[in-house]
Parts: structure tokens; C-alpha cells; sequence
């Protein structure tokens, strides 16, 4: 059985499905991660997926049928954190640098009993500490 969570990753909510005791992102929710348009989450990813196929192994990416809210099941191509990196790698959007880090983050977040921090988006710098010059 596939569990849904949802956490916030560099601000922005995602659904986490637990997969064999795994975190997993479907292919929207790494584009929204990577910051790919939003009509370009999903489709985005699977083109990035399909040019670098033969990087991923079976514990980067693998195709579930996960159930929807009509009580219909759809195929969907789910990453662990593995794949989600090499997705960062792969990808020519403003995030990728700052991917792995997050979720490296966000991975030792999801261990711990207590829950998630949200983080925060490196790209842009943070705010200057009282007393300092910026």
C-alpha cells in the first residue's frame, strides 16, 4: 500500500508517497520541486527521464499504479531521493544547484520523529542578521 504525506520542501508543498518503507515524489512534484512552469511539471520531468533513462536504476525511479480520488488507478513513474538528485543534475532550471542540498535536508527532516522544518530556497540570499552590513 502507497501512503500520501505531504511536507514542505523549499517552500513548496508536496505529496510524499511512502513506497516499500521509501519516500518517493511523482514526476509533478520533482518538477515543482526543480521549479519547471507549471504546465511543464510533469511533462517536463519525463522528458528530462526518458533523455538520461539509463542513469536511473530501480531505486532511482519505478512505475506504480497509485490510486486517485475517483477510485481509479493511473500508472505513474515515482522517484526516491536518489533519482530526485540526479533529476537536479539533469535539469537546466535555477534550482538545481540547490536541489540536492534541500533535500538532503529535507530527507534527514523526514527521519526524525518530530515534524519537517520548511526550508529555505538558497538561491536567493538570507536575510541579513541584526547588527551586520549588507
Amino acid at each position: 500500500m502507497n501512503n500520501l504525506t505531504t511536507h514542505v520542501f523549499m517552500g513548496t508543498q508536496v505529496r510524499v508517497i511512502d513506497h516499500e518503507g521509501k519516500k518517493w515524489l511523482t514526476a509533478e512534484q520533482v518538477g515543482m520541486c526543480l521549479g519547471y512552469g507549471e504546465a511543464n511539471y510533469r511533462q517536463g520531468i519525463r522528458k528530462l527521464f526518458d533523455r538520461n533513462r539509463d542513469e536511473f536504476t530501480e531505486q532511482d525511479s519505478v512505475e506504480v499504479k497509485l490510486t486517485s480520488t475517483d477510485g481509479k488507478q493511473y500508472s505513474k513513474r515515482i522517484f526516491s531521493a536518489s533519482g530526485c538528485v540526479k533529476l537536479g543534475f539533469f535539469s537546466n532550471t535555477q534550482r538545481p544547484r540547490v536541489f540536492p542540498a534541500g533535500l538532503g535536508a529535507w530527507r534527514r527532516g523526514l527521519s526524525r520523529s518530530s515534524p519537517p522544518r520548511q526550508l529555505r530556497d538558497r538561491a536567493q540570499p538570507p536575510p541579513p542578521r541584526p547588527g551586520t552590513w549588507r
